[in-house]
C-alpha cells in the first residue's frame, strides 16, 4: 500500500570513523544489525554513492540513511520453466496469479513481463527493490543477466506487463532514438471506474489530447536539509508524502505555461471482465469481488484499450484522472478500489518496433 511517511537520517561525521558507529549515536541510534539490513537494501549513502557494507568515512562526509525504507511485496509467483531463446517468438502464459517474466531474448535486448509492485528504476530509499539490474539478475537465469542492462524505458511500480532491457549500449543509443520519433508502438489496457459516455461527451473512443504539468513543478527548489547542519551534527527528518506534488495534472486547456502536450487514442471501451489482462496482478477471487461489487452498485467496470502516442510520466493514469477516471488501484490518483499493494489494473500488452540493428520487424504481446 502507499506509504504516507518515511524517515530519513542526514549527519555529517567529524572525525574518522565507522559508519555504523556514526549512526548508532546518531538521534536515530541504529544498532549494527539495522545498519547491516539497511546496507544490504542500498538505503546508505555516503557523499553521492551507495553504501553496501560498513566503511571508514572521512571527517565532514555526508551521510543519509533512509531509516523506513518502502518495502514491496511481490505476491505473483513466477515461472521457473525457461523457454527456448533460439526463437523470438517469445512465451505466452494466461493471465493469473502465475508469471513468466521473461518473454524474449536476443543478443542485443530482452522482453520483460514485468509483473506489478515493483519499480523499473532505483528507489532512492530502496535501490535493490528495482526490476533492472538487481531484480532480474536475482529471477532470471545467468545467461541472460551478465554484463550490461540497462532500462529503456519504465513502467510505474503498479503497472505490468512488456517493457525492453537493452543488453548493450549500442542498443540503448539507437532504440531511445526509435522512442523519441515515436515509433514504438505501445498498446495498453487499463480497468477503470467512472466510464459513461452518456452523462461525460469526453468520455469516447478516439484521440485524446491533454497540457501536461507537474504540480512540484509549480513550486520552486527544495531546501537541502545539509545545509543546515556543520560537522559533528545530525537530523532525524520525517518526511509526509505530498500527493498534490508527486501527481501530474492533465488538462483539455492549456492552464500553465510551463505545460507539454500528451496524446493517447481509446480505440475499444467495453465492460470489464474477469478475464481482462489489466486485472492479472490480483487473485481470482479478488477480481470477482470487485466486478460484482461494481455491478450491484450499478457503477461497472469498464476496459480501456489504449495506444500511446507520447510517453510521459504518469501519462494514462494522469489523462484518465483528468477526465475523472480511476484506475482500479491506483491510490495516488483517487481510485477507492485498492485491492492488492502497488497494483494497478494497467497492463502494456503489446510492444512492437522494428530492431534498430538487424531491421527485423519485432512484435511481443503478453497473450
Amino acid at each position: 500500500m502507499a506509504r504516507l511517511g518515511s524517515l530519513k537520517l542526514a549527519l555529517v561525521s567529524n572525525s574518522w570513523g565507522w559508519l555504523s558507529d556514526s549512526l548508532l549515536q546518531s538521534p536515530s541510534k541504529v544498532n549494527y544489525f539495522e545498519y547491516a539490513s539497511l546496507a544490504r537494501r542500498g538505503s546508505i549513502r555516503a557523499g553521492a554513492g551507495v553504501v553496501r557494507t560498513d566503511r571508514f568515512s572521512a571527517p565532514r562526509t555526508r551521510v543519509t540513511a533512509h531509516l523506513t525504507p518502502k518495502l514491496f511485496d511481490l505476491h505473483v509467483k513466477l515461472r521457473k520453466e525457461v523457454f527456448d531463446a533460439s526463437t523470438l517468438a517469445g512465451f505466452h502464459s494466461n493471465c493469473g496469479s502465475s508469471w513468466h517474466p521473461l518473454r524474449a531474448a536476443a543478443k542485443h535486448y530482452l522482453v520483460i513481463d514485468k509483473p506489478p509492485s515493483l519499480p523499473s528504476i532505483e528507489p532512492a530509499d530502496n535501490p535493490e527493490s528495482a526490476l533492472s539490474p538487481h531484480w532480474l539478475r536475482r529471477t532470471l537465469p545467468r545467461q541472460y543477466t551478465q554484463g550490461y542492462l540497462s532500462i529503456t524505458g519504465r513502467l510505474d511500480a503498479g503497472t505490468h506487463g512488456l517493457m525492453v532491457i537493452s543488453r548493450s549500449a549500442e542498443f540503448t543509443g539507437l532504440f531511445n532514438k526509435e522512442i523519441q520519433a515515436r515509433r514504438i508502438d505501445k498498446k495498453y489496457v487499463a480497468v477503470v471506474s467512472g466510464w459513461d459516455p452518456i452523462k461525460n461527451q469526453n468520455h469516447k473512443v478516439g484521440a485524446w489530447t491533454h497540457f501536461y504539468v507537474k504540480r512540484s513543478s509549480l513550486d520552486g527548489g527544495q531546501h537541502d536539509v545539509f545545509d543546515s547542519l556543520s560537522a559533528g551534527q545530525s537530523r532525524l527528518v520525517e518526511y509526509q508524502t505530498d500527493f498534490d506534488k508527486m501527481r501530474f495534472t492533465a488538462s483539455r486547456l492549456q492552464q500553465h505555461p510551463y505545460t507539454v502536450p500528451v496524446q493517447l487514442v481509446v480505440t475499444k471501451a467495453t465492460k470489464a471482465n474477469q478475464n481482462s489482462n489489466a486485472l492479472r496482478g490480483f487473485h481470482p477471487a479478488t477480481i470477482k469481488r470487485m466486478l460484482g461489487q461494481a455491478a450491484a452498485e450499478n457503477a461497472p467496470l469498464f476496459e480501456l484499450h489504449i495506444d500511446l502516442i507520447t510517453g510521459k510520466t504518469h501519462q494514462i493514469r494522469a489523462q484518465l484522472w483528468a477526465e475523472g477516471l480511476s484506475i482500479v488501484g491506483d491510490w495516488l490518483y483517487s481510485s477507492h478500489n485498492l485491492p492488492s499493494p502497488d497494483t494497478f489494473a494497467l497492463c502494456c500488452t503489446e510492444l512492437g518496433w522494428t530492431c534498430p540493428i538487424t531491421g527485423v520487424a519485432l512484435k511481443f504481446s503478453v497473450s
